[in-house]
């Protein structure tokens, strides 16, 4: 069992940098990934999602950090300087200007200047980045890993303690209904009071739902927190009806804390993957 929450980092010094990466996730009905990465490395998306291709659910914040940075240049579109240069050479012409073109000019001429990273460092960082993304991913699993240990426990001590007041409710409807039988003269009166009051057919599914969660919980290699919850909607609902159906007040008691225990099961599996 995995949680949804969970961090993890990695980092590599490489010749471009220092090449850092952190990944955190929370709980989401979900798969949603969201990227913060350096200007210019948009194109690393897809590759990076098949790393993360691993976590099968909540929402996935990926973070990229190189430090310094990967070498910039600084160019000129010279096509564009030549088409400016030859348009104010006309206009000084026509209009017999004597004013020449300044740097600041140049400057606030747009698209003019243009920042591009140097292709060789990109193609190395690629690399080493889906290194450490990898290193940072399994760092990740083991976080989530140990966070899904701790709601395993308490969803198996849980799980007990359901099963246990289950056994309880079915002994107390027993005698209850053992000593309600002996007001009842009209057998057509008692087999119409049993059938309004009768909840064995919830107990046993109740008991059914208990073995299946207990069974998908102790699987620990796939995404089971959406299964677990239905099963859990479904003894919410075989309590309820226990409940309207009973009329002993120690049943409905039992009923009560047996729904506690279901609704803070509910409440664990929200961070469940």
């Amino acid at each position: 069992m995995n949680s949804m929450t969970g961090f993890g980092e990695a980092e590599k010094k490489t010749s471009v940098g220092v090449i850092k990466v952190e990944v955190k996730t929370s709980n989401h009905k979900f798969k949603d990934l969201v990227f913060n990465l350096p200007s210019g490395l948009s194109f690393l998306e897809q590759s990076l999602r098949k790393e993360l291709g691993r976590i099968e659910r909540g929402r996935i914040n990926f973070s990229l950090q190189i430090l310094p940075g990967i070498k910039k240049e600084v160019l000129v579109d010279k096509r564009l300087l030549e088409d400016y240069v030859e348009k104010i050479k006309e206009i000084q012409k026509d209009f017999d200007l004597k004013q020449t073109l300044s740097v600041d000019a140049l400057l606030n001429i747009p698209g003019l200047f243009y920042i591009t990273e140097d292709k060789k460092e990109k193609e190395r960082a690629s690399k080493t980045i889906n290194i450490v993304t990898k290193k940072a991913v399994e760092n990740l699993i083991s976080s989530r890993r140990r966070e899904g240990e701790l709601i395993f426990k308490d969803l198996r001590e849980r799980i007990k303690t359901i099963k246990n007041i289950s056994t309880i409710v079915k002994k107390r409807q027993a005698q209850f209904l053992k000593e309600k039988k002996i007001n009842f003269v009209q057998s057509a009166d008692w087999e119409a009071f049993l059938k309004a009051t009768d909840i064995t057919e919830e107990i046993v599914r109740i008991g059914f739902h208990l073995k299946n969660f207990k069974r998908i919980v102790e699987v620990k290699s796939r995404s089971i927190g959406k299964e677990l919850d239905f099963i859990s909607q479904e003894m919410i609902r075989e309590t309820n009806t226990m409940a309207a159906k009973s009329q002993d007040k120690e049943v409905i008691f039992n009923l009560i804390q047996m729904k506690a225990e279901i609704e803070k099961i509910r409440e664990q599996l929200q961070n469940v993957e």
